[in-house]
C-alpha cells in the first residue's frame, strides 16, 4: 500500500494539515485533561477514587473524540476526494489511470483519510491508560474499539461510494454548478454524526445491558449484530464503490452483482423482522399494531432499493437516439446492454419485494396462529385478521401498482426535463405522496386522498379493521388511478420524443445519401 500512487499522493497533499494538525491535538489533549482533572479533583470525591474517576471521565471523553475523527472526520475527507477531483479539473486522469479500481479506491480511501488515522491512533494509547486507571472492563473496552473499527469502516466505504457517485453525476452537469461538490465531503461528515447517535440509541442498550437482539429466530449478542451489520454494509458499500468507479470508465457492469445485493438486503431487514414465537398469547390489538409495523418496514426498505434500479432506467432523448441509431459500433451496444441491464435489474428488485413480502406474511400468519390456538374460528372470516393468502394478494397488488404509478411518473418527468438528475422526478413522486397524506389525515383515514400508497393502506386498515375489505378495495382503486394516469403521460411523452428521434435520423440519413 505505502508504494500506491494515489495514497502516496494524498498523503504528501496533506503533508501540512497532518504536521498542524498533530501541534493542536496535543494542545487540546492537554488542556481537555488538565481541565478534567480539576473538574474531578474539585467535587467531592474520597482521595483514593480521584484517580479512578479520573481515568473514567477521560476515556469516555477520549473514547468519543476517537469516534467523532474515525467516524465523522474520516467520512468527510474520504467524500471530498473524487469530488475534488472533479472541481479541479483532474477527474479525467483517475479514469485513464493504470491503476486497478482496488488500488484506486483504497489508495484514496488510505490517503484522504489518512491524518484522521493518525490523531486516532495518537489518542488510542490515552484512552488505554485512562480505561486502567479507571479499572474498567476489558470486554467492554474491547467491544468499544471493535465498534469503532468496524463502523468506521463501513461509514467511510459508504461516504467513497457517495464521493464517486456526486463526481460520475456531475461528470455531464452544468459547468457552472461544478462548485457545490466542494461541499460533498462536508456534508457527508455531518451525515455521519447525524447518523452515529441514532445508531448508538438503536444498539446502545443491547450492547451496554448484553441483551441479546433476534435475527432469523436466534437470539445474537448485540456486538455480534452490530460488527454483522457493519461488515455488511462495509463489504457492499466498497463493492458499490469499485463498480461506480468502473462505471466512470465506461466498463460493462454485469447486473448479477446488483441482483445479490438486493436480496441479500432484504435477507438481512427479513431476518430483523423474522419471529419465532408461536405460542404467545396476549392481546390481538398489540399483535395487529406490531405487525402493520413489521410490514411497513420490509415495504420502506424495498421502496428504497427499488430507488436505484429505477434511477437506472429512466430515458432521456439522448437514449432513445442512442436505442433507435442503426449504428452498430462496440459503444453503441454497450450502451443499448447497459440499459436492458438496468431494466433486468427493476424487476429483480419489484420480484424480491414480493417475495420478501411473503415470507413476512407468512411468518405472521405462524404468529397468529398461535396466538389464537384457542380461539374460534371467525376469527380468519375478516380479510386481514387471519393474514390469510387474498390479504397478501391484495397487499402484494397495491405495492405493484404503486411502484407502476412511480415509474410512470418519472419516467415521464425525465423525458420532460432530460436535463435534471434523475432523482428530481422520483423527490416530486414522493412530495406529491406525502401532500396527499398531511390533506388525507384531515380528510380521514378512510378517505380516497389518504389511501394512495400501501403503507397508507396497512394504517388505514389497522385502524378501521371492521371495514378492512372496503379500505382495501379504494386503495387499490387509488393506486390503480395514478398508475393509469402516470404511465399514460409517460407513454404520450415516449412516442413523442421516439417520434422526433425517428425523424431526425431519417434526416440525417436523407442528408448523407444527398
Amino acid at each position: 500500500m505505502f508504494s500506491n500512487p494515489e495514497f502516496v499522493r494524498n498523503v504528501r497533499l496533506q503533508h501540512n494539515l497532518m504536521l498542524g494538525g498533530t501541534v493542536i491535538l496535543v494542545v487540546v489533549l492537554a488542556l481537555v485533561e488538565m481541565l478534567l482533572w480539576m473538574s474531578v479533583y474539585s467535587n467531592i470525591v474520597p482521595p483514593w477514587e480521584i484517580w479512578s474517576k479520573f481515568g473514567q471521565t477521560s476515556f469516555y471523553v477520549l473514547l468519543f473524540g476517537e469516534f467523532i475523527l474515525f467516524f465523522c472526520a474520516a467520512a468527510g475527507a474520504i467524500g471530498s476526494s473524487f469530488a475534488k477531483e472533479r472541481v479541479a479539473g483532474t477527474l479525467l486522469f483517475q479514469q485513464m489511470t493504470l491503476l486497478s479500481p482496488h488500488e484506486m479506491i483504497l489508495g484514496k480511501l488510505l490517503g484522504a483519510a489518512a491524518p484522521c488515522y493518525l490523531w486516532t491512533a495518537m489518542l488510542l494509547p490515552f484512552s488505554l491508560l485512562a480505561a486502567g486507571l479507571a479499572n474498567l472492563d476489558w470486554w467492554f473496552v474491547g467491544q468499544s474499539y471493535l465498534i469503532l473499527l468496524v463502523g468506521g469502516v463501513a461509514f467511510q466505504m459508504l461516504a467513497m461510494r457517495a464521493s464517486i457517485g456526486a463526481a460520475a453525476d456531475a461528470a455531464y452537469a452544468n459547468p457552472a454548478k461544478i462548485r457545490r461538490l466542494e461541499g460533498v465531503g462536508p456534508a457527508l461528515g455531518v451525515a455521519s454524526g447525524v447518523l452515529l447517535f441514532p445508531a448508538f440509541g438503536i444498539f446502545g442498550e443491547a450492547l451496554f445491558h448484553n441483551l441479546p437482539i433476534s435475527f432469523w429466530g436466534m437470539s445474537l449478542p448485540g456486538i455480534v449484530v452490530i460488527v454483522m451489520l457493519g461488515l455488511f454494509i462495509g463489504g457492499w458499500s466498497y463493492g458499490g464503490a469499485v463498480r461506480s468507479y468502473q462505471k466512470l470508465q465506461n466498463k460493462y457492469l454485469s447486473p448479477v452483482p446488483t441482483w445479490f445485493f438486493l436480496g441479500s438486503v432484504n435477507f438481512m431487514a427479513i431476518g430483523f423482522l423474522w419471529n419465532p414465537d408461536t405460542g404467545q398469547t396476549g392481546h390481538l390489538g398489540y399483535f395487529y399494531q406490531a405487525a402493520a409495523a413489521r410490514l411497513t418496514a420490509i415495504i420502506a426498505v424495498n421502496f428504497f432499493l427499488v430507488l436505484g434500479p429505477l434511477a437506472e432506467t429512466l430515458m432521456t432523448r439522448e437514449r432513445l437516439r442512442e436505442w433507435f441509431s442503426p449504428v452498430n459500433d462496440h459503444y453503441s451496444a454497450f450502451r443499448r446492454q447497459s440499459i436492458i441491464n438496468a431494466f433486468k435489474s427493476l424487476l429483480v428488485a419489484i420480484g424480491t419485494a414480493v417475495v420478501s413480502l411473503g415470507l413476512v406474511w407468512i411468518n405472521l400468519k405462524n404468529q397468529f396462529l398461535g396466538i389464537t390456538i384457542f380461539k374460534p374460528h371467525s376469527d380468519f372470516t375478516d380479510w386481514y385478521s387471519g393474514f390469510s393468502f387474498l390479504g397478501w394478494l391484495t397487499l402484494t397488488a397495491a405495492w405493484l401498482l404503486s411502484v407502476a404509478a412511480m415509474v410512470g411518473f418519472t419516467q415521464y418527468w425525465s423525458l420532460t426535463r432530460p436535463k435534471a438528475n434523475p432523482f428530481s422526478g422520483i423527490g416530486i413522486w414522493i412530495g406529491f405522496l406525502f401532500l396527499m397524506v398531511v390533506i388525507g389525515v384531515k380528510a380521514g383515514f378512510d378517505s380516497m386522498i389518504w389511501l394512495n400508497t400501501p403503507i397508507s393502506m396497512i394504517v388505514g386498515v389497522l385502524l378501521k379493521p371492521e371495514h378492512a375489505v372496503g379500505l382495501s378495495l379504494k386503495a387499490l382503486l387509488v393506486e390503480l388511478l395514478l398508475a393509469i394516469v402516470s404511465i399514460a403521460l409517460s407513454y404520450w411523452q415516449w412516442k413523442k420524443n421516439r417520434d422526433a428521434v425517428l425523424a431526425q435520423e431519417q434526416t440525417e440519413a436523407q442528408n448523407q445519401q444527398a
